[in-house]
C-alpha cells in the first residue's frame, strides 16, 4: 500500500494512467448527472409556469361574478380558499386601478399596491401572463374580463421550495453514482497499471543508477518483449558509457592542467586593464556629476519661471473677471436705483390717472360714447402698469404679491397682446380642466409677453406659433423641481432657432443675438418664474425652431372658476381713514369710496393718521379700516403708523399700499401687520374687493363673537 501511495504522488506512467481512467469515469458521470439535473430543472420550471398561469385564470374566472356585483365577502372566500393550499405563497384581486378587493393576507385587503415595477403592470395588455420567477417562487396574474371589457386583476404566487428540495435529492444521488463511478474506474486502473509498469519500473532503477555515476550494475532481463530489448540495449550502453569515462577522465587532467596555466596569464592582464577602466571611470563619472549639477540648476530656473508666469497670467485674469463682475454689477445697480425709482413716480401718476378714469366710468352708462374712450384709457394705464411692473422685477427683484387666480385668462390676454399686428397665425390650447395657481398675475403676464415677443421676433413674415396650457405632474428627479402638481405653459415657434454656444446664456442680463435685442426680456421672465418656485426649460433645434416651456406651481386645493370678463364694484358701508402724501391720490380715493357708500377721511402722513384715530376712537364713532401709503417722504411711512395704531387698538384693520410694488411689506403683508394689500395702481373694483373681504370678514366675527 505504501508503494502504491508513493507512486500515485509521482508523475509516472502508472499514475497518468489511474488519473486517466478515474477522470474519464468522472466527467461521463458528471455529464449525465448534469443533464439529468438540467432536465428535472427544466421540467419542474415548466410545470410551476403552466401550473401557476392556471391557477391564475381559475383566480379570474372564480372571482368574476363577485368584482362584478362588488361582493367583496365572496370575493375574500374565494382568496382563502386558494390560500389553504400549502403551494400558494399569497392570492389577491385588484381593480384596474391598483386598490387590493381582497388579499390572503387580509390586512391588505383596501390597500394599493405601491410597487412601481407592479403599477406599470397594470397599464398592460390585458393577458395573463408571468410576472415574477426565481427558483423559490413564481407568480402571475390574469386579467377579469367580462364581455370584452378588463375589470380587474388576479394575482397568485406559488412557492417552489418543493421543487427545490426534488432537486436537491436527485443531486446528491447523482453525486454518490460518480463517487462509485470514479472508485471503481480507480481500482481498476491500479490493477491494469500494475502489471503494466512493473518491467519499466525496474529499468528506471537502472536509469536512477546511471545518473549517479553507478555503471558497474546492469539492470535484472525479466522478460523478452519490448521492455526486455530495451533493458539489454541499455546494458550495453553502460559498459560503453564505463569505458568511455575513464578516457574522458585522462583528457580532462591534461585540460585542468593547461586551462590553470592560461587563468595565470589571463589574471595579470585583466588586472592591468581593470586599473586602468578604474581611472576612466573615475573621469567619467565627475564629468556626470558637473552635467547633471548644470541640468538640475536649470530645471529649477526653468520652474520658478514658468510658476511665476503662471501666478501672473492668474492674477490678471482674476483681475479682469473682477473688473467686469463689478462693471456689471453697478450697471444693475446703476439701473435698479434708476427703474425703482421711476416706477414709484410712475406709479403714484398713473394711479391719479387710472384713478380718476375708473372713477368718470362710474358715472356713466356702459353705452355712453364716452365710456368706451375711458375704457381704452383704462387698457393703455394697465399696460402701463405692467410696464412699470416690469422694471421693478428687473431692476430690483420685486418679490411677488400673489394671490389664487385662473391661469387660462392670463394665457389668453398674452396671447391675445401679441397677436395684434401680426402676419402669423397662433394656435392656442388650453385644457379645460387647466389648475389655478398662486402667483402675481401681473408678472406673470409679463413673463409670458416677454416669452411670446421673443418667439414673434425669431419668426419670418408667416408661420404659425403654437401655445399650449396644461396640467402637469413632475416627479422626483425629472425636472429641477420638487415632486408636486404644476401648471404647464409651452410655447413652440418654428423659426430659426438658437445656436447651441448661446443657449446656456440665454437668460443672462443683457445678453442677446438680435441687433435690436436689449436681452432683458428673457431675463426678466426668469426672474419672475424662479421667484414664483417654478421653472423654464428651453429646447432648441437651429433652423428647426425653439420652444420653452414654463412650469407653475399649482393651488393645492382646487381649480378656480375664470374671473368675469368686467369689474365688479362691491358696495358698503362704515368709516375709512385714508393717509397719502400725495394730495390728487388722496382726493381721488375719497371719491371713490365715497362713490361706493363709505364716510372718508383724510391724512397726509402718519402722525396726523394717529390723532385722526384716537379723536374717532374716543368720539365713540371709529374707523372701521385704514388705508396707509408706504412710502411718506420726510413723516411717518404705513409701517410705522401701521405699528402705533395696532398698540392703539389691536381689533383695527389695516391696509397698505404703494407705487414700490417690489416692496417686501406688499409681499408679504400680513407678517407686517397688514389686514389687505392694494398696489399703485389701482381700480376702483379692486379697492372695493379688498374693502368688502376685510370689513364682511370683520362683521362675521363680530357677530359669532359679542364684544
Amino acid at each position: 500500500m505504501k508503494w502504491t501511495l508513493q507512486s500515485l504522488r509521482n508523475p509516472s506512467i502508472r499514475r497518468q494512467l489511474i488519473i486517466g481512467v478515474a477522470v474519464v469515469h468522472l466527467v461521463l458521470m458528471s455529464s449525465f448527472v448534469i443533464d439529468l439535473t438540467y432536465r428535472q430543472r427544466s421540467f419542474l420550471t415548466d410545470r410551476a409556469k403552466t401550473r401557476v398561469l392556471f391557477q391564475a385564470d381559475v383566480l379570474a374566472t372564480s372571482s368574476l361574478p363577485y368584482v362584478i356585483v362588488d361582493d367583496l365577502a365572496g370575493l375574500s372566500e374565494i382568496v382563502d380558499a386558494f390560500s389553504r393550499d400549502r403551494t400558494v405563497r399569497y392570492a389577491m384581486v385588484t381593480d384596474l386601478e391598483g386598490r387590493i378587493l381582497s388579499h390572503s393576507d387580509h390586512a391588505k385587503t383596501g390597500q394599493y399596491v405601491q410597487e412601481p415595477a407592479i403599477r406599470r403592470v397594470l397599464t398592460g395588455p390585458a393577458e395573463s401572463r408571468l410576472l415574477y420567477e426565481s427558483p423559490l417562487t413564481v407568480q402571475a396574474l390574469a386579467p377579469i374580463s367580462v364581455h370584452g371589457r378588463q375589470i380587474g386583476w388576479a394575482w397568485l404566487g406559488i412557492d417552489r421550495s418543493g421543487d427545490q428540495q426534488h432537486l436537491a435529492h436527485v443531486t446528491r444521488s447523482g453525486v454518490l453514482y460518480i463517487f462509485f463511478a470514479v472508485m471503481i474506474g480507480a481500482a481498476f486502473a491500479i490493477v491494469v497499471a500494475s502489471t503494466v509498469t512493473r518491467p519499466l519500473r525496474r529499468l528506471l532503477l537502472g536509469a536512477e543508477r546511471l545518473s549517479q555515476d553507478r555503471l558497474d550494475e546492469a539492470v535484472p532481463v525479466t522478460s523478452k518483449n519490448e521492455v526486455g530489448v530495451v533493458t539489454v540495449a541499455f546494458n550495453a550502453a553502460m559498459e560503453r558509457l564505463a569505458r568511455q569515462r575513464g578516457q574522458l577522465r585522462a583528457a580532462r587532467d591534461e585540460l585542468e592542467k593547461r586551462v590553470e596555466e592560461r587563468t595565470e596569464e589571463l589574471a595579470k592582464a585583466n588586472a592591468i586593464l581593470a586599473e586602468e577602466i578604474r581611472e576612466r571611470s573615475d573621469a567619467q563619472g565627475a564629468l556626470r556629476r558637473v552635467h547633471a549639477e548644470l541640468e538640475e540648476r536649470v530645471k529649477e530656473r526653468t520652474a520658478e519661471l514658468a510658476q511665476t508666469n503662471e501666478q501672473l497670467r492668474t492674477e490678471i485674469e482674476q483681475r479682469e473677471h473682477v473688473e467686469d463682475e463689478l462693471l456689471r454689477a453697478l450697471k444693475l445697480e446703476s439701473l435698479g436705483v434708476l427703474a425703482g425709482g421711476i416706477a414709484h413716480d410712475f406709479n403714484n401718476f398713473l394711479t391719479a390717472v387710472r384713478g380718476n378714469v375708473e372713477v368718470a366710468k362710474m358715472h356713466l352708462h356702459p353705452g355712453d360714447p364716452v365710456y368706451e374712450f375711458l375704457e381704452q384709457a383704462a387698457r393703455g394705464c394697465e399696460r402701463a402698469a405692467s410696464l412699470a411692473s416690469q422694471l421693478l422685477t428687473f431692476g430690483k427683484g420685486g418679490a411677488p404679491v400673489r394671490r389664487t387666480v385662473s391661469v387660462a385668462p392670463l394665457v389668453r390676454d398674452a396671447v391675445a397682446l401679441v397677436r395684434a399686428g401680426a402676419q402669423f397665425s397662433l394656435d392656442l390650447a388650453i385644457a379645460d380642466d387647466l389648475w389655478s395657481a398662486e402667483i402675481d398675475p401681473e408678472q406673470i403676464s409679463q413673463s409670458l409677453h416677454n416669452i411670446l415677443l421673443n418667439a414673434r421676433q425669431s419668426m419670418p413674415e408667416s408661420g404659425i406659433i403654437e401655445v399650449r396650457a396644461e396640467n402637469f405632474v413632475s416627479e422626483a428627479g425629472s425636472l429641477p423641481l420638487s415632486a408636486g402638481r404644476y401648471v404647464r405653459i409651452s410655447v413652440r415657434d418654428y423659426g430659426c432657432g438658437i445656436p447651441s454656444d448661446a443657449l446656456p446664456k440665454i437668460f443672462d442680463p443683457y445678453f442677446t443675438t438680435k441687433q435690436t435685442g436689449s436681452g432683458l426680456g428673457l431675463a426678466t421672465a426668469y426672474t419672475i418664474v424662479a421667484k414664483h418656485n417654478g421653472h423654464i426649460a428651453v429646447q432648441s433645434t437651429l433652423g428647426v425652431g425653439t420652444e420653452f416651456s414654463v412650469y407653475l406651481p399649482a393651488f393645492k386645493q382646487c381649480r378656480l372658476a375664470e374671473a368675469p370678463a368686467n369689474d365688479v364694484l362691491h358696495r358698503g358701508s362704515g368709516r375709512i381713514l385714508v393717509m397719502d402724501d400725495e394730495d390728487p391720490l388722496r382726493l381721488l380715493l375719497a371719491r371713490a369710496l365715497e362713490h361706493l357708500g363709505y364716510e372718508v377721511e383724510c391724512a397726509r402722513e402718519g402722525a396726523e393718521a394717529i390723532v385722526l384715530y384716537e379723536r374717532a376712537k374716543a368720539s365713540g364713532r371709529s374707523f372701521d379700516a385704514v388705508l396707509l401709503d408706504l412710502t411718506i417722504p420726510g413723516g411717518m411711512g404705513g409701517v410705522e403708523t401701521a405699528s402705533k395704531l395696532r398698540a392703539i387698538d389691536s381689533s383695527v384693520k389695516l391696509i397698505v399700499s404703494s407705487g414700490y410694488s417690489d416692496a417686501p411689506v406688499m409681499a408679504e403683508f400680513r407678517k407686517y401687520g397688514f389686514d389687505g394689500v392694494i398696489p399703485k395702481p389701482w381700480k376702483p373694483s379692486h379697492l372695493s374687493e379688498v374693502l368688502q373681504g376685510i370689513l364682511v370678514t370683520n362683521r362675521e366675527q363680530t357677530r359669532s363673537f359679542p364684544r
